[in-house]
């Protein structure tokens, strides 16, 4: 009996990994509630039923996080569109664009790298991770122009850099940014207020 409810969570697990959808997490998590009640019916409790408890409360919250994106799906003419506008900002130099901000947060071993690109009311923000070759894109963000806050502290000992708290869609993260992109980022949003 354990054989067949392994197997099944196998292949439910590979089914979720290889084609995700919002009725499939659901429909996990109904299982994992539904075997842990079979659990108990037969008198066994233990590790298995503390864990198919713990991941059917953890399918529920990623089907409350992320359900109604996965069944609404975007057009592919959409998803194009995005895409060439993520590269555009992976490959982008903040010293040859004027409408480009970029700051780092981190130290050496973790060190995350934030592009901007400041268009008329959005922000358009990827945070690239350092990985073992080159960096990857780790997130995206699409804000609005309020969405991001800079605020300064002082400038590094050693270098141009300035030391700054910097506010993303409300999370806050400490890290440096050049001279040159703070005024580029504080003239965009004092031309946006007019």
């Amino acid at each position: 009996m354990l054989a067949l409810f392994g197997l099944c969570f196998i292949i439910g697990g590979i089914w979720l990994i290889v084609a995700p959808s919002a009725q499939g997490i659901l429909l996990a998590a109904i299982s994992m509630f539904a075997s842990a009640g079979l659990l108990l019916l037969n008198g066994r409790i233990g590790i298995l039923l503390v864990i198919l408890i713990f991941y059917g409360i953890a399918l529920v919250k990623w089907y409350k996080k992320y359900g109604t994106v996965m069944e609404h799906c975007p057009s592919a003419a959409m998803l194009a569109q995005a895409g060439e506008l993520l590269d555009k900002l992976r490959k982008a130099s903040r010293m040859k664009s004027t409408d480009i901000i970029e700051f780092s947060t981190g130290d050496a071993m973790a060190c995350r790298i934030w592009r901007a690109l400041l268009q008329n009311n959005l922000i358009v923000m990827i945070v690239l991770e350092a990985r073992i070759i080159g960096y990857s894109i780790a997130d995206v963000y699409f804000l609005p122009y309020t969405g991001l806050t800079i605020e300064i502290e002082r400038q590094e000992i050693l270098g141009k850099w300035l030391k700054a708290t910097f506010y993303v869609n409300n999370q806050r993260v400490k890290g440096t940014i050049l001279p040159e992109c703070y005024e580029r980022f504080e003239a965009w949003k004092q031309g946006y207020q007019r």
